[in-house]
């Protein structure tokens, strides 16, 4: 992912309004109104369509490469309750002590400074200790691990971090990062980790006037709250977070970079 490549302009519908989804069953259509750059119209007006549902991929097929990081990600997708919003996380960070939880800022906007972590193993925390980015549309959600200890009687405790794992990311497989490779978009509404689409990067560094930031451009499909979710190269490698969708059903994503800048 190299800062000469082409850098568009390209403005996307407002965060909020993308991927995460509300906590009630019910889908409901949402419009908001695009921000633009002083050289196109002001105050364009654009309706956003319900993201369309599609059928998850089944992990079962191993010539499905979507369903092969899924399967090798599992363990480090969470699901994520802020307020009335639910969106999707990854862990990107597993120390001794603390895990670190990489989304998107919009996904924690409705809530009263906590979020309800749900894992892989449908085992839930409440978290806290939130940092958001200065910059772009992130937020690290950090828990103890002495949290993931769940006391069962006689029994001693359960310790569900011993099925948590953390994404892998590699620096140079985030610079080789390339336009047409190969991606993949891990998240989910439900479940955790459920949804995996394939799809290619269409530009790995763009300018998003709505996010006044640079980040990745990706054709991927992405579903309702699928919203801080992973986007992955073909190795299993984290190169950024589900931030936004534009009309035209192309991602916005967030790098990992700006996420490695969060203090």
């Amino acid at each position: 992912m190299k800062k000469n490549s082409w850098k568009a302009r390209i403005s996307l519908v407002l965060a909020g309004l993308f991927l995460a989804m509300t906590a009630c069953a019910k889908e409901q259509e949402e419009s908001g109104t695009e921000t633009v750059s002083e050289t196109d119209q002001e105050n364009q007006e654009t309706t956003l369509s319900p993201i369309g549902l599609v059928d998850v991929v089944t992990v079962e097929d191993p010539e499905n490469p979507a369903g092969r990081i899924q399967n090798q990600c599992a363990g480090a997708m969470v699901r994520i309750q802020a307020g009335n919003l639910i969106g999707s996380g990854v862990i990107f960070d597993a120390e001794a002590e603390w895990l670190r939880i990489a989304t998107a800022a919009h996904v924690l906007a409705n809530g009263d400074g906590t979020a309800k972590i749900t894992f892989d193993d449908g085992y839930e925390v409440t978290c806290d200790k939130i940092k958001q980015s200065e910059k772009q549309d992130l937020a690290i959600l950090e828990i103890p691990r002495d949290a993931l200890l769940e006391e069962n009687g006689a029994d001693g405790a359960v310790d569900h971090g011993e099925k948590i794992r953390r994404a892998k990311f590699s620096q140079e497989a985030y610079d080789d990062a390339a336009n047409g490779d190969l991606v993949i978009a891990l998240g989910s509404r439900t479940g955790v980790g459920e949804d995996a689409y394939a799809g290619c990067i269409l530009q790995d560094y763009a300018y998003f006037v709505d996010f006044d930031a640079y980040m990745m451009l990706a054709d991927v499909m992405v579903t309702p709250g699928m919203s801080g979710g992973g986007l992955f190269d073909a190795e299993g490698n984290l190169l950024g977070i589900l931030c936004g969708i534009s009309e035209d059903g192309e991602v916005a994503v967030a790098p990992m970079l700006g996420l490695l800048a969060i203090n």
